[in-house]
C-alpha cells in the first residue's frame, strides 16, 4: 500500500519523482534477498512492477474504459494523467528500467529512472 500511495501522489503531480525515489528505500518491508544489494533489487522490482501496472491502467483510461473496471481507476477518476503517446512513452521508460535491474544495474538509479519515466 506504501508503494502505491507514492506511485498515486506521482501519477497527480503532487509529488516530484526523486523524492518518491527516497521515500521508496525509507519504507518498511519485507523484501527477499540474502544480501542488502538483493533487497534493494526485490524493492526496486516490487516498485517498478507496480508502476508498469497503474501504467497499463493509465493507458486504458485514456482508451476510454471505465475507471471504475480497472484495479488502479481510483487514481483516475478525474481522468488519465495524459494522452496514450505520452503513456507508451511512460511504459517504454518503465519497461527500460525493469530490464536493466535483471542486469544488476543499480537499483536506486532505476527507480529513479521509472519515477521520471511515470512523471514525464
Amino acid at each position: 500500500p506504501e508503494l502505491r500511495a507514492i506511485l498515486a501522489e506521482v501519477v497527480q503531480g503532487a509529488l516530484s519523482p526523486l523524492v518518491a525515489g527516497a521515500r521508496v528505500w525509507e519504507l518498511e518491508g519485507d523484501f527477499r534477498g540474502k544480501t542488502p544489494s538483493a533487497r534493494q533489487r526485490d524493492r526496486a522490482r516490487a516498485l517498478l512492477d507496480l508502476a508498469l501496472e497503474v501504467v497499463g491502467d493509465a493507458a486504458r483510461a485514456a482508451a476510454g474504459v471505465s475507471p471504475a473496471e480497472l484495479a488502479h481507476g481510483d487514481l483516475f477518476e478525474d481522468g488519465a494523467p495524459g494522452d496514450v503517446a505520452s503513456l507508451r512513452e511512460a511504459l517504454d521508460g518503465l519497461l527500460a528500467a525493469r530490464a536493466d535491474l535483471e542486469l544488476n544495474l543499480d537499483p536506486q538509479a532505476l527507480v529513479d529512472a521509472g519515477l521520471l519515466a511515470l512523471a514525464a
